[in-house]
């Protein structure tokens, strides 16, 4: 079978092309990871940062915590679950601020599961409310918005207070 030297040209330059991409491929696969850790560290300082923009009252940097279309729900003593939408979680707790001044809450524990999409964190948290001490935990759904971890989905609950 008769092949012209051009096309034998094109055949060749493409074996030469498939052999270097291979073997950039296996260049990168020998590179080590960019480390996980970078996603744990970002999804513990959105959490951190819920935190702290909560205990100084700053409402407008509480509800960017949030993805908009984040369900927030409460369990309470007796076991009954109540959902709220997030403009009125926030309503709520604009208003405990405002009857309740001062209050602080820390988180005194955060356990973290991740991919690179999407974060679990289960935070147990103490509160100092006129000089009552109260915890709790929180169970947080984050999903990756850009650079930015957003709450989908919260629920919180009292429980006994832990050693810091």
């Amino acid at each position: 079978m008769f092949v012209s030297a051009h096309v034998r040209k094109i055949a060749l330059g493409c074996l030469i092309w498939a052999l270097a991409a291979a073997s950039s491929a296996d260049a990168a696969a020998d590179r080590p990871l960019a480390p996980t850790a970078t996603t744990e560290e970002e999804v513990r300082a959105a959490v951190v940062r819920y935190f702290e923009v909560w205990s100084n009252a700053d409402m407008r940097a509480y509800r960017r915590s949030f993805h908009s279309s984040a369900v927030i729900h409460h369990r309470d003593a007796r076991g009954r679950v109540r959902q709220m939408m997030l403009d009125a979680f926030i309503a709520g707790q604009r208003a405990a601020h405002a009857s309740v001044p001062g209050m602080v809450e820390v988180p005194v524990s955060i356990e973290i599961s991740h991919d690179a999409h999407a974060a679990q964190a289960k935070v147990h948290w103490r509160l100092v409310a006129n000089e009552e001490v109260s915890c709790g935990e929180d169970h947080f759904q984050f999903v990756r918005v850009g650079a930015n971890w957003k709450i989908t989905s919260l629920l919180f609950y009292g429980s006994p207070c832990r050693a810091p």
